[in-house]
């Protein structure tokens, strides 16, 4: 597979996403920049399974190391090589439901820190459960506040993200599959993102910001080019099981009394939209 754009470098790292308390200090690097940490999410959450996103400037593969996080019993190593877009999809599967656990990446020359999820209660369970539910997620300082603290003081069970993660259309707004790669970049891999996502897996879907604001049918008939574009990039920052125009709407149970229904804003994406993803990620 061809790349849009080569992977952003450590330098583009530091100036696009700051990511400066999970940087790794590695020896003998020519510019005398720091080795960039993954930049980590725990997706698709279920009960027996989760996808972990993990981005890396320098590694060609990635690996997932599970571990139970009571025991610290070692549970699964997962590899994958780093996609198109520098991102790469660790399908960890096997798990138990309702449990807790812990992992972290790896690569040449780069680790991460240790993130934590739970898997979801099984269908029958009737536990008590805790989900944060919310959106728009901003990373320009002109609106920092403590809600990410907030939720992760709250230990919820679960993360729902109703869309606006990232805003790619601020200004200058992301046309390009490269420029909106590095909007996912910048949103994901700031520092106080990555503290609250180390403690608490993800369901997500999209809103309209991912694309451009207020974004259609008739934005994608204009400018079908750029909306594949974005769907692209959103495909390699939040990956779904399955084809990912069929994937995107989709529910999922969390024990016996929580049914969430996550819905799809291009369910009306044309096939030649389609084609031109594809293309995009040849």
């Amino acid at each position: 597979m061809s790349r849009d754009l080569p992977r952003p470098s450590r330098r583009d790292v530091l100036r696009y996403a700051g990511v400066s308390a999970g940087a790794l200090a590695l020896p003998d690097c020519g510019d005398n920049l720091p080795a960039i940490a993954p930049v980590v999410a725990t997706l698709e959450v279920d009960v027996r399974s989760a996808v972990v996103a993990a981005w890396s400037a320098i590694a060609g593969e990635l690996t997932v190391h599970l571990e139970d996080d009571a025991t610290g019993e070692p549970v699964a190593e997962v590899r994958s090589p780093v996609g198109p877009g520098g991102v790469a999809h660790l399908d960890v599967t096997g798990l138990s439901p309702g449990r807790r656990y812990r992992y972290r990446v790896t690569g040449e020359g780069t680790a991460s820190d240790d993130f934590a999820f739970t898997t979801a209660p099984s269908p029958d369970d009737a536990r008590p459960v805790r989900l944060a539910v919310s959106a728009d997620l901003d990373v320009d300082p002109a609106f920092d506040s403590p809600i990410l603290e907030t939720l992760a003081a709250a230990a919820p069970d679960l993360f729902v993200s109703l869309g606006d993660w990232p805003y790619a259309d601020n200004a200058p707004g992301a046309v390009t599959l490269g420029e909106y790669r590095q909007r996912h970049l910048a949103a994901r891999g700031t520092d106080k993102v990555q503290a609250w996502l180390r403690t608490v897996g993800v369901r997500a879907i999209y809103d309209d910001h991912e694309v451009g604001n207020d974004w259609d049918a008739e934005l994608g008939a204009r400018d079908p080019q750029r909306v594949a574009a974005a769907l692209a990039a959103w495909d390699e920052w939040f990956p779904v099981r399955g084809a990912p125009a069929e994937a995107r709407y989709r529910s999922w149970r969390w024990g016996a009394h929580v049914e969430c229904f996550l819905l799809d804003k291009a369910i009306e994406t044309s096939v030649a939209q389609q084609r031109v993803q594809h293309t995009l990620l040849r």
